[in-house]
């Protein structure tokens, strides 16, 4: 199914000339520090990341386009291989959960990887 998302997402692109992804990433491609989010934040969170970037940080934000079913391929597609610390902003609560369901895919990803931080 992400995939197929991904098609028609690039189907969309053509009609339109807006970039549409499954995960879109803005920032430094060396960036050790990303916040990951979903929603109408990513536009905000974008503007805060341009502004570090022209400081000099190395920082990123991926933005979450296809949550469900949720696709490590294209996940990691575009998540910069130098990131050492990442945030993760959750749209949702789950009460008795063990952290909220984006954090918890994202955590999945990167379990056992040294020398990061989630």
């Amino acid at each position: 199914v992400p995939d197929m998302v991904a098609d028609y997402m690039a189907g969309i692109t053509k009609i339109t000339g807006r970039e549409y992804k499954p995960f879109m990433y803005y920032g430094a491609a060396d960036a050790e520090n990303v916040i990951i989010a979903i929603g109408s934040i990513t536009e905000t969170i974008r503007e805060v990341v341009e502004h570090l970037n022209a400081k000099g940080e190395k920082v990123g934000v991926l933005a979450v386009h296809l949550y469900r079913p949720f696709s490590a391929k294209h996940f990691m597609q575009v998540m910069p291989e130098s990131v050492k610390r990442i945030a993760v902003l959750d749209r949702t609560k789950e009460p008795g959960a063990n952290g909220e369901p984006l954090y918890l895919d994202v955590k999945d990803l990167f379990y056992g990887k040294p020398n990061l931080r989630i």
